[in-house]
This record gives C-alpha cells, structure tokens and sequence, in this order.
C-alpha cells in the first residue's frame, strides 16, 4: 500500500510540473 501512496504522490508532481510547461507529456503520465 505504502508503494502505491509513493507513485500516486510521484505522478502528481509530474502532473504539476508538466502543467508548468505547458501540459506537454500528460498523456505519457496517464499510460
């Protein structure tokens, strides 16, 4: 369970950041 909180923790910042540059690579997170 705790690895999973990590990615689920993990993806979210990807999102934000990506979010940053402009939403590039939100498709590559949710796969």
């Amino acid at each position: 369970a705790q690895q999973q909180q990590n990615q689920q923790q993990q993806q979210d910042q990807q999102r934000q950041q990506h979010q940053q540059q402009g939403g590039a690579g939100n498709n590559q997170q949710r796969q």
